[in-house]
C-alpha cells in the first residue's frame, strides 16, 4: 500500500504557492503569469489512471524532484526520505508553472485530447513541455530553497568569527577567579559552552547536519565525559583546538558552497540554452528538428509519465502515453543523435519481451513524473515497489509492461 504521506504533500502545496508567485510563461514574448500547467493530459490519461484508496480518488506519484526535509527546508532524494509512494490527487498530479492559459491550450490542445500521431510536431510539443516541466522545477526549487541558503552562507563566516570571540571572553570571565591547576568538570564545561554551540546549531550549519551529530564533530573528546576533570591550561588548550578546528570548518564548507554556486551557474546556463532552443524553434514552427524514436503497444498500460533522461551526456525525453486499449512510449530530443543513435538501434531490434524489460529498467532507472494506477501498484510485489522506490532495476528483470 502507498502512503498519503503529509510531509509530502505539504511540502507539495508550499513549493506550488512559491512558484505560483514567482511565475511566468515558459513562452518566449509573453509576459503572462503561469498557470498550474499539467505536464501529463488530466482528461486524457491521469483520468484514466486514477483509482481510489480508502475512499480518495488519486494516483500513485514517483516524482523525486519535489522531496522536503521540511524541519530543514532542504530538498532531499526520495531514497533518503521515502519508503512508500504518496498517493495525491489528478488535480496536483504532473502540475508545473510554466505556461500561461493562453499559451497552455494553444500549445497542447491538440496532443492532450487526440490520439498520439507520430509527427514530428507531437514529438516535439511532447518535449517541449516535459522540458519546460523539469526547467521550470529545477529554476524555482533553485530560488526557493538553494538561493536563500547560500545568501545565509555568505554571513556565517563573520557571524561564527564573532562568537568565537565572544566565546573566548565568555570562558576568560568563567575562569578568572579559578587558580591554574584548579580543575574543571565536565558539568562546569557543559554550562559554559552549551549557549554558544546552541548559537550555532542554530546558525545555517545547523541546517546542514543536525544537532546531536553537530556537537560530536565539533566538540571531539570535549563532548567525552570520561576526558574531564581538566586544569584550567588544558582546558584552554583544548578549547583554543575547538575553536580553530570550528573556524576551519566554515572555510571548507565556503569553499564548498563557492564550487555549488559555479555549479549551479553552469547548470542554470544549460537549461537556458535548452528553453531558447525550443523556444526559438517553436516560433519558427521548425519542428522537423526534433528527434524522435517510437514504440507502440496493442495495450493501456496502467502508469504514465515524462521525463529527462541522459545518455552519453545527451538529454532525452521519455514520455509514456497510455490510450483506451493501446500506449506508446515516446523518446525526443533536439540534440544530435551522434551520441545516441546507438542505443536506439539497439532498442528497435528488440522482441517485446526484452524491449519491455529495457524500458522497465529506464523507467525505474531515471523515472520521476511518473504516476501509478493505484490498483496495479498495490498488487506490485513487495521486491518490485522497492526496486521502483530505491531505482534499483539492474539484475531484478522486472517487467513493468508485463506486470499490468
Amino acid at each position: 500500500m502507498g502512503t498519503t504521506y503529509q510531509d509530502f504533500t505539504a511540502g507539495l502545496k508550499e513549493f506550488k504557492k512559491f512558484q505560483k508567485a514567482n511565475s511566468a510563461c515558459f513562452n518566449e514574448n509573453c509576459d503572462q503569469i503561469g498557470i498550474a500547467s499539467h505536464s501529463l493530459s488530466k482528461s486524457k490519461i491521469l483520468q484514466r489512471l486514477k483509482g481510489k484508496v480508502n475512499s480518495k480518488e488519486g494516483v500513485y506519484s514517483l516524482d523525486d524532484d519535489i522531496d522536503f526535509d521540511r524541519s530543514r527546508k532542504i530538498v532531499s532524494t526520495r531514497k533518503k526520505t521515502r519508503e512508500e509512494l504518496p498517493f495525491i490527487g489528478i488535480g496536483e498530479a504532473s502540475t508545473f508553472y510554466g505556461f500561461c492559459k493562453c499559451c497552455d491550450n494553444e500549445l497542447f490542445d491538440t496532443i492532450d485530447n487526440s490520439k498520439f500521431d507520430d509527427t514530428h510536431k507531437s514529438a516535439f510539443l511532447h518535449a517541449y513541455r516535459t522540458y519546460a516541466h523539469f526547467i521550470s522545477q529545477w529554476l524555482n526549487q533553485e530560488d526557493y530553497l538553494l538561493t536563500p541558503a547560500l545568501k545565509q552562507l555568505d554571513s556565517l563566516q563573520p557571524m561564527i568569527g564573532g562568537l568565537v570571540k565572544k566565546l573566548h571572553a565568555e570562558i576568560e570571565s568563567v575562569l578568572q577567579n579559578q587558580k591554574i591547576d584548579e580543575e574543571i568538570t565536565y558539568l562546569q564545561f557543559q554550562e559554559s559552552i552549551k549557549p554558544f554551540l546552541d548559537k550555532i546549531s542554530g546558525s545555517h550549519i545547523g541546517q546542514i547536519k543536525d544537532q546531536e551529530q553537530l556537537y560530536l564533530d565539533l566538540l571531539g573528546d570535549l563532548n567525552d565525559a570520561t576526558t574531564f576533570p581538566l586544569t584550567v591550561t588544558q582546558f584552554k588548550l583544548r578549547l583554543k583546538q575547538f575553536t580553530d578546528s570550528l573556524l576551519l570548518y566554515v572555510d571548507h564548507l565556503l569553499s564548498a558552497t563557492t564550487t555549488l554556486k559555479s555549479g549551479l551557474n553552469f547548470r542554470d546556463e544549460i537549461l537556458l540554452a535548452w528553453k531558447k532552443e525550443f523556444q526559438s524553434n517553436h516560433a519558427a514552427k521548425t519542428y522537423s528538428k526534433i528527434n524522435s524514436w517510437s514504440f507502440p503497444f496493442n495495450y493501456s498500460l496502467p502508469f504514465a509519465g515524462s521525463f529527462l533522461f541522459n545518455i552519453n551526456g545527451a538529454s532525452i525525453c521519455m514520455t509514456i502515453l497510455p490510450d483506451e486499449s493501446t500506449s506508446v512510449v515516446l523518446f525526443s530530443t533536439l540534440e544530435s543523435p551522434t551520441r545516441f543513435g546507438h542505443f536506439f538501434s539497439q532498442l528497435n531490434v528488440l522482441e517485446q519481451p526484452e524491449l519491455e524489460l529495457a524500458l522497465s529498467e529506464l523507467l525505474i532507472s531515471h523515472g520521476y513524473n511518473v504516476y501509478f494506477k493505484p490498483n496495479f501498484w498495490n498488487n506490485l510485489d513487495a521486491r518490485t515497489q522497492k526496486a521502483v522506490i530505491d531505482k534499483t532495476p539492474k539484475g531484478t528483470q522486472i517487467n513493468l509492461f508485463k506486470a499490468r
